[in-house]
């Protein structure tokens, strides 16, 4: 992925893939440098269920925090119980 497609819930992600665009830290003076921290690393493989924006934590560099499920079903029944946190 290039990052500069939004991940979106419901996106299929694959083991060990980087994904998205997360917030580029003001302590890099240009994007280019700020490069490597705009994706954050997939640990299973799976399905986007919640992306949510943290304030002032850093979670691999970035702001972000994906929950990835094992299906769309699975990403359905979290929306049911937990709503849609994708900001």
């Amino acid at each position: 992925m290039d990052g500069k497609i939004t991940p979106y819930i419901g996106q299929k992600v694959e083991e060990s893939e980087r994904v998205g665009y997360v917030h580029i830290p003001e302590s890099h003076s240009t994007k280019e440098e700020a490069k490597e921290d705009n994706y954050i690393q997939v640990e299973k493989e799976g399905y986007i269920s919640h992306i949510k924006k943290i304030d002032g934590d850093r979670i691999n560099g970035g702001d972000h925090v994906f929950i990835i499920c094992k299906s769309l079903e699975d990403v359905d029944a979290f929306q049911k119980k937990y709503g849609s946190h994708q900001r």
